[in-house]
């Protein structure tokens, strides 16, 4: 649920979020990839969360 007062963290495509960040999360997701790909670049994966809060709230 996107629909709160939220934040993003978003971490690079390699390592992920620093354990400082990961500790301090209050809730943690992950894109599903189907296939072989393993990751989105960072600017792709925000894009796809802000969208995701923004369809939740009707904008």
């Amino acid at each position: 649920d996107l629909r709160g007062k939220l934040g993003f963290a978003v971490g690079n495509e390699g390592a992920g979020l620093s354990p400082t960040l990961q500790a301090a999360a209050q809730q943690h997701f992950i894109i599903p990839m189907p296939g072989k790909v393993e990751s989105l670049n960072a600017a792709a994966a925000t894009a796809v969360c802000v969208f995701e809060a923004l369809r939740q709230r009707s904008i």
